[in-house]
């Protein structure tokens, strides 16, 4: 399945401060490794039938022209986490289970900013910013995860 990697962020997002619970919109992100735009029901796949991620997709938005922050994992992961290039926080490639570092602890997530703002976070999928406890989901604003790290 294409959608075996897939990041969900379930939080709202704050625009001018804190609101009361229902004026908070919902923000689901998903965050796919090596789907091409044309992978999906969609956006015209002739074969690939993806009922849940159409139905997600028309009853959202849809944005088509963002790029991946990096061509690997870890520093693209780290690029939609902190919404900057991996270059400038000295991501250096991909991390593997035996690296001891992870995303630079000094760095801030949106789960962190959405968490700090009085929203529940949760991720769902491939972490890989880190495995050791310092840089895993719960040390950077998720208040849930379920995964690999």
């Amino acid at each position: 399945m294409v959608a075996a990697f897939v990041h969900v962020s379930l939080a709202a997002l704050a625009v001018g401060g804190p609101r009361p619970a229902a004026e908070k919109p919902n923000i689901v992100m998903l965050f796919i490794d090596d789907l091409g735009y044309g992978d999906v029901g969609f956006t015209g796949h002739p074969t690939t039938a993806t009922p849940n991620i159409d139905k997600l997709a028309w009853n959202g938005k849809i944005l088509t022209t963002w790029y991946s922050g990096c061509s690997v994992c870890s520093c693209s992961r780290a690029s939609l986490m902190t919404g900057r290039t991996w270059r400038r926080y000295g991501v250096p490639g991909v991390f593997s289970p035996t690296t001891n570092s992870g995303l630079p602890l000094n760095e801030t997530t949106v789960a962190t900013l959405l968490k700090g703002a009085g929203y529940a976070t949760g991720i769902v999928g491939k972490w890989h910013l880190g495995q050791r406890r310092p840089y895993l989901p719960a040390a950077r604003g998720f208040d849930s995860y379920l995964g690999v790290p």
